[in-house]
Formats: structure tokens, sequence, C-alpha cells
């Protein structure tokens, strides 16, 4: 009996590793990044229980999902530890199809203001689906802090059509 428990532990243990993402690292804004005690370099990939070290708030890695190529940027919280798995990361944020709880929203106007998170870490840029039409007379502004400046900012439309706002 004991044999068969080990050998199923060992079974599950290992289907368990076998089944974790792996993530590629695309950028890095810091040298001083860790993944399971060793630097994180560029073109490393690891897996999603690998443990991230962190020395500083705000550093930040640039990933992407080797199966679904899903980009992804994590980023150092270090209320949250100094030490996360990209598991934990990734879980923690609210991602936008997770905003409206499944209800059926009618207003073009309501599913924008769901699909905006509170907070944004900036690395690169922002794309947010929209029903809304935009033009030379109407358009979108976005109002953002940078260091100690409060800056607005006239939102770019992409994709030869109105349906998705650039930051």
């Amino acid at each position: 009996m004991k044999k068969a428990t080990i050998t199923l532990l060992l079974l599950t243990m290992t289907l368990t590793t076998t089944l974790a993402r792996k993530y590629k690292i695309l950028y890095l804004n810091s040298q001083r990044i860790t993944i399971d005690g060793k630097p994180a370099m560029v073109g490393h990939t690891f897996s999603e229980h690998a443990l991230i070290g962190w020395t500083e708030e705000r550093q930040a890695m640039k990933v992407i999902d080797t199966e679904t190529n899903t980009r992804y940027l994590l980023v150092a919280k270090m209320a949250e530890g100094r030490q996360q798995t990209a598991y934990d990361i990734l879980t923690r944020n609210k991602h936008l199809s997770t905003h409206d709880d499944g209800l059926d929203v009618k207003s073009s106007i309501s599913k924008l203001r769901m699909s905006i998170a509170d907070r944004y870490d900036l690395m690169d840029r922002i794309e947010l689906p929209t029903e809304l039409k935009a033009d030379e007379t109407h358009y979108f502004l976005a109002t953002y802090d940078y260091g100690d400046t409060r800056l607005t900012k006239r939102l770019s439309l992409e994709r030869n059509c109105t349906c998705w706002l650039t930051l």
C-alpha cells in the first residue's frame, strides 16, 4: 500500500511539473532580478512556479507564455514580498475579461468603463477595445502621473478602425 501511495505521489508531482506553464523573458528593466536564485536574462525560459527574486520596487520583466504566445508584464510590488512566482503575480492581477462579472451590458460606454482597470503598470502600451466611434472631433483622452507631473494625452486609434485605443 505504501509503495502504491509513493508511486502515485511521484506520478502526480511529475504531471504537475509537466503541466506548468513556461514563460520566456522578452525584456528586463533591471539586471538585479533573479529566477530560482540565478540572474534573469532575456531569452531564458522559466516555469510559472519558479521563484522570482526582486531587489527593489517597480522592477519589471516582460514575458511571453511559450504555449499561448500571450505576453505579460510582471512587476515587483515589495509589499507582497521579495520572492514570488509568476503564477502568484498573474493570479493577483485583474484581467480585462473578468471586469464585467459576466453581465450582459448593452451600453458601449459601460462596456468601456468596465474594461478599464483601476491601475496599470506601464512599460509598453495598453489597448482597450471599444465600440464607440471616434474621429477628429470625437476622441479619447487619458490623464496619468509621470513622476511628479500629471499628463493628459489624446489616445491614438489603430488598425484602420475605431475599435482599439492605444495609450
